[in-house]
């Protein structure tokens, strides 16, 4: 086999991820199709927001927007549930958007990509979307502790 320095191509035309020669992800593009989504939003202190943000981003309000993912069809990761936390965030003096300080997953597979590929805060939980009566109702269990639940009125 023809080599790179100490590394053979085949190894490292193949390797997007760890280990080279048997990477977990794969490389992009790769498609979400039947998608379900929930998103909830509410306010909360400032300073809470500001203790999430690494420097030298400053929040940029006080709202906090979760949304929750019902992943039903994926190219190579297979069904999973998602859910990301979002809150404002801007540089001083600079451009604004949005911070995700947690993202919450029901794949193993999908916490390792996030975390490999992305650098994202990937945790592994149970993020949920379902029908109660005329609810719609979104919950993020983690080590057994319910940290969120919320709900919507279903539009029919």
């Amino acid at each position: 086999m023809p080599r790179q320095g100490n590394r053979r191509e085949d190894i490292v035309r193949g390797g997007f991820s760890t280990p080279l020669d048997a990477p977990t992800i794969p490389r992009f593009p790769f498609s979400f199709r039947d998608v379900d989504v929930l998103t909830l939003c509410y306010r909360t202190d400032r300073e809470a927001v500001a203790a999430l943000l690494p420097e030298p981003l400053v929040p940029t309000g006080d709202a906090v927007m979760i949304h929750l993912y019902r992943m039903n069809d994926t190219d190579w990761l297979g069904p999973y549930r998602e859910a990301n936390v979002m809150v404002g965030a801007a540089l001083p003096g600079g451009e604004a958007g949005a911070y995700s300080p947690y993202l919450f997953l029901s794949s193993e597979v999908g916490v390792a990509h996030g975390r490999e590929i992305h650098g994202q805060p990937k945790k592994l939980a149970e993020p949920s979307i379902e029908m109660r009566g005329d609810l719609i109702v979104g919950r993020i269990v983690r080590n057994g502790i319910d940290i969120v639940t919320g709900s919507v009125a279903q539009i029919v």
